[in-house]
């Protein structure tokens, strides 16, 4: 699924997960969690300047992920 399909919300938080690798980015109405993303990813992504081009080439092809809504 790409990456606008899965969310036009602007990006509000974006937190990982040292020990399991975890990349969460969250969204108005959900949060996005990339496995095994390595910690690199993560600083390049918050140094972007365009951060849902950042992800939707870099990360999100390339990382299995989950969507959860929040509660």
């Amino acid at each position: 699924m790409p990456l606008m399909q899965i969310k036009l919300d602007p990006i509000l938080r974006i937190t990982y997960e040292r020990e399991e690798k975890r990349l969460n980015i969250r969204y108005e109405s959900q949060t996005i969690s990339y496995h095994h993303v390595p910690l690199f990813y993560f600083h390049e992504l918050l140094m972007s300047p365009i951060q849902p081009q950042y992800l939707s080439k870099y990360i999100h092809p390339y990382y299995p992920y989950e969507v959860s809504s929040p509660q």
